[in-house]
């Protein structure tokens, strides 16, 4: 049985292989097959192995070997390590995996804080003394080889390395790559795995250089020179700091070479040929050659802020409009220009204004107009739900009134709702209510096909792809892009932008070869993580690439042309400004233009106080909530008094005031007559009160209410910040008021929330599931949304959308004490449930949580019975346990391969 659990796990290994480097195209790295003729070597190239991600340097230091026709990385390695050295599945000929490799290293592992910060503490160490490979410290670790700085999308068995080409195997602790600067995040036909938990330094050209020295015939001769021994040492230290700078390697190697060039040595011996002795003036270049891409003058950052300046002075008073409106203050928001703030707030109250001036209709069929201002108001930090008393994510609530001016009013829909993740408002009266799903499949709906089949891309109309409407849906999908029923349209479309795309590096739409088509492509391909100066897909001719493209449509001074032989035009340099912004944010590993997570609400209410309420409670009477008075920020001065009016409905009864920890100095007291709720806080001592928040918005007051009677659902319980105000004295000169000029807010009722609850199975205490655990499947009827939902105030559910779909009630699942009474769990006071914060997404199968099930998981879920890993956390049980019984076992490793390979349904969701 161990023989065949062990045979087992290698053949998952080989899956694991497969899926990381035959899974996707190759074509950044490419050789067809030839037959060895080892007479003579056709080249030298350098090798490594590393362990630098430990703390713990080499295993083998840079050194240059010999290359003949037809050799392989596979057997380079195999020649250097030796054959009792290394584990590995495949075989030296083909699907050759490095497992593990022999490493009589004792030293205790340091392993770099930012990796430490992705995966917390790493396990006690190897799985064996001596020898170092794949899951030990983490369950993502193991060996990975790059070439010239690019990890390949295959195997070492597959590549047939080229004269020149600097090899370095590096040992990944956790992410499969991602804490070395590769990974599973770049797009699949790029031909290396791009995604990275931090910048890493190339050091292709510094491992070259140490190999050539540690190669030559006169080594020492070399060291024994003044100052070469230094630099020499300086680049051993610099090298093996995983996460160096880029400029200290850099500083490293020209260090070396100007040791080395001043030493008046005579002319340094070429490993390669021992009686070759080179030129000293020609500099070490090992890798192969590279395109020399045309780079922009000026600069892309000097390109923005001569553009920011432009727009900022061409638009004194921005409105609600396409030019001198919202992409002007989207342009100089994300590119982070200096603006003085009453700029946005004046741009802010003109929003205001016209919306009341319009009764909140600012176009009948056009409803990009709302997903345009939503974009710029989440740029600068405003509540998109409350702007001048209207909702503008109510006004995307209606499918049928987003689609009306066809596929534009989806996508931009879709990007607008996801700038900061939006929840889409439920709209009484609404015949198709708006949902992300149905957004998207609308525009999946729409690719062009033809009588041969799907070709790939978007258009407004007719059958040939548009590169603008094509860029445009990649914006509004990228954050899909790992759906697997998205993924292949995103694949189609970005193949179809680089297949149309001109031998300039640019594109033509509607008859013109055009700035704003190039602008489009830019952020498309930055949003999903595409590099536009590496994918080779999108670099054509002599160095063309899309910022040289873009580049030629600029006005000296700032601003774009539409197209060449035209003057300055408002949408190209609105487009071509956001486009370069797009991409300074990704080449500065920012987030993506549409991405606004990292904007900050705090400015919104410098000054102002704001009431928090649910955004929804049960009508029954009794039914108990809490609502927070909060500031923006908090005056200068000594205060000896605060005091606050509050509106509050006659079916409210309060029943405690508390205040924030912040707050000090005194106490608080209460009092309420027809329906005004007045609050002081104070010291009968006259000493100064005190508030010591750090962050804001801050809380300041904490009100327990409850419903004094049955309401009915819908119902809106309107409340209201009177005044807030701090006294320092008797005189009325020393006050100060706080701004409540926008603290209305409704408290609505929606139906009564149930609770139904089930087992889906007990832990047995036998294999990695607790005998004191239970797994418990909830059904909650009247949810709005998907709310974040905390059992017993220390238990968080998951939500499963898979049961959920099957049975038609929103499902979460948990994994609970035994001594927790199914019954109790009926009742929904013992539920902590938020709509303001998002609910845990469980997806069966998925051991780590990348929302993919494949081979890996697999992989963990088999040494997780082998205890080769760390026992799973309660998350991790309830993903791994696919057949939903007492046990975590090879059934379970079982269930996830026919999974991901036949798309079987796990037991668990039959249960």
């Amino acid at each position: 049985m161990k023989r065949q659990n062990s045979t087992f796990k290698k053949m998952l290994s080989l899956l694991l292989v497969m899926f990381m480097f035959f899974g996707v195209a190759a074509n950044a790295i490419s050789m067809p097959f030839r037959k060895a003729n080892k007479s003579e070597p056709k080249g030298y190239v350098t090798v490594s192995m590393e362990k630098f991600t430990l703390g713990l340097g080499y295993i083998i230091e840079p050194v240059r070997v010999p290359i003949y026709e037809g050799t392989k990385v596979s057997e380079i390695i195999t020649n250097l390590i030796g054959e009792g050295n290394y584990r590995k599945t495949g075989t030296i000929e083909e699907g050759f995996y490095l497992a593990h490799v022999k490493d009589n290293d004792r030293r205790e592992a340091n392993v770099p804080e930012y990796i430490l910060n992705e995966c917390g503490d790493v396990d006690s160490g190897r799985a064996e003394e001596d020898w170092l490979g794949e899951f030990d410290y983490t369950t993502m670790s193991g060996w990975m080889y790059s070439v010239n700085n690019k990890f390949p999308n295959f195997g070492a068995a597959a590549y047939y390395p080229e004269d020149g080409d600097v090899i370095r195997w590096q040992f990944t602790v956790y992410g499969y790559g991602k804490d070395l600067g590769g990974g599973f995040e770049g797009d699949e036909t790029s031909g290396s795995f791009e995604g990275t938990y931090k910048p890493i330094a190339n050091k292709t050209a510094l491992t070259a250089k140490l190999a050539e020295i540690n190669s030559s015939n006169d080594k020492s001769m070399i060291l024994s020179k003044d100052g070469v021994q230094a630099a020499y040492d300086k680049a051993y230290k610099v090298i093996q700091v995983v996460d160096a700078p880029q400029e200290s390697v850099d500083n490293a190697l020209n260090f070396l070479n100007k040791a080395i060039d001043a030493s008046n040595s005579s002319n340094p011996v070429n490993p390669a040929n021992p009686g070759d002795k080179g030129n000293p003036e020609e500099p070490s270049n090992p890798t192969k050659p590279s395109i020399n891409l045309i780079q922009p003058n000026p600069s892309v950052k000097e390109a923005i802020n001569e553009t920011a300046a432009l727009m900022y002075g061409n638009t004194p008073n921005p409105k609600i409009g396409t030019l001198a409106g919202e992409w002007t203050v989207l342009s100089l928001a994300r590119a982070g220009y200096n603006v003085p703030e009453s700029y946005y707030e004046k741009y802010y109250t003109n929003i205001e204004n016209e919306l009341k001036e319009k009764n909140g209709v600012l176009h009948k069929v056009k409803y990009t107009e709302y997903s345009r201002l939503i974009l710029a108001l989440t740029a600068i930090g405003k509540d998109v739900t409350n702007v001048g008393g209207y909702n503008l994510l109510e006004k995307l609530a209606d499918f049928n009134t987003v689609i009306r001016q066809g596929i534009n009013g989806p996508i931009f829909a879709l990007i607008a709702l996801d700038t900061n993740n939006y929840e889409i408002p439920i709209v009484e009266g609404v015949k198709v209510q708006t949902t992300r799903d149905i957004l998207i499949d609308y525009i999946l709906d729409k690719e062009i096909t033809d009588k041969d089949g799907v070709v790939g891309g978007w258009a407004l109309s007719g059958k040939v792809p548009d590169p603008d409407i094509t860029a445009m849906a990649l914006q509004s999908l990228a954050k899909y892009k790992n759906n697997e029923k998205v993924k292949p349209y995103i694949n189609r479309a970005v193949q179809v932008l680089a297949d149309i795309q001109k031998d300039t590096g640019g594109y033509s739409s509607w008859g013109s070869i055009n700035s704003e088509s190039v602008a489009q492509v830019i952020v498309a391909l930055t949003s999903l993580g595409i590099d536009p100066a590496k994918d080779t897909r999108f670099i054509k001719g002599e160095g063309n690439w899309l910022i040289s493209a873009i580049m030629e449509f600029y006005v000296k001074g700032g601003g774009f042309k539409h197209v060449l032989d035209q003057e300055l035009n408002g949408m190209a340099t609105d487009q071509g400004m956001y486009a370069l912004v797009a991409y300074d944010r990704f080449v500065d590993g920012k987030s993506s233009l549409y991405d606004m997570t990292d904007v900050g609400m705090v400015e919104d209410l410098e000054g102002r106080a704001i009431i928090s309420v649910p955004e929804s409670i049960n009508g029954n009477k009794e039914t108990e909530f809490k609502m927070q008075v909060k500031v923006g920020s908090w005056p200068e001065g000594n205060f000896k008094l605060l005091d606050s009016i509050i509106s509050i409905p006659n079916e409210i009864e309060i029943t405690e005031i508390t205040m924030s920890d912040n707050m000090g100095g005194g106490l608080p007291d209460f009092g309420v007559e027809n329906g005004k709720l007045r609050i002081v806080y104070t010291n009968t001592e006259l000493k100064d009160i005190s508030f010591n928040a750090t962050e804001f918005p801050a809380e300041v007051i904490t009100i327990t209410a409850k419903l004094t009677e049955d309401l009915e659902k819908d119902t809106k319980l309107p409340v209201r910040i009177n005044s807030l105000t701090l006294k320092a004295s008797s005189d009325s000169s020393t006050t100060h008021e706080i701004d409540v000029s926008r603290s209305e807010t409704n408290i609505i009722i929606g139906e009564q929330i149930t609770a139904k609850a089930r087992i889906l199975y007990k832990g047995d205490g036998v294999d990695l599931i607790p005998g004191s655990k239970s797994a418990v499947a909830v059904e909650f009827t009247n949810l709005t949304k998907t709310p974040h939902i905390i059992l017993n105030d220390d238990t968080t559910m998951h939500y499963s959308e898979e049961i959920t779909n099957k049975t038609g009630v929103a499902t979460y699942i948990a994994l609970i004490d035994t001594t927790v009474a199914l019954d109790g769990l009926k009742d929904i006071s013992k539920y902590n449930i938020s709509n303001k914060k998002k609910a845990r997404y469980l997806k069966f199968g998925d051991s780590n949580g990348d929302n993919v099930v494949n081979a890996q998981d697999a992989l963990n879920t088999l040494s997780g019975w082998l205890r080769k890993s760390q026992a799973p956390d309660d998350d991790g049980i309830l993903a791994m346990n696919v057949t939903g019984d007492s046990r975590i076992d090879t059934y379970d490793v079982l269930g996830i391969m026919e999974r991901y390979v036949n798309g079987s349904e796990y037991k668990v969701i039959s249960k």
